[in-house]
């Protein structure tokens, strides 16, 4: 695993804990990872897991999440 491959994944760890265990948005999540739009965060997000940071959120509140 790269350094780069390592880095992707702590930061997919972060959004997807904030995602699950906040009611943060979007866009605080995605300054608080130091993203310069939300958008940015969307599409990092789903390049590495096939869906979007809602269908996450949905998808850990209705019980079929993985983190």
């Amino acid at each position: 695993m790269t350094s780069s491959e390592m880095i992707d994944e702590f930061i997919m760890f972060e959004i997807k804990s904030m995602l699950a265990y906040s009611t943060l948005n979007i866009n605080e999540i995605a300054n608080s990872v130091n993203f310069s739009e939300a958008n940015h965060l969307t599409r990092f997000f789903k390049q590495h897991s096939n869906i979007t940071p809602k269908e996450y959120r949905n998808n850990y509140q209705n019980g079929s999440y993985i983190i």
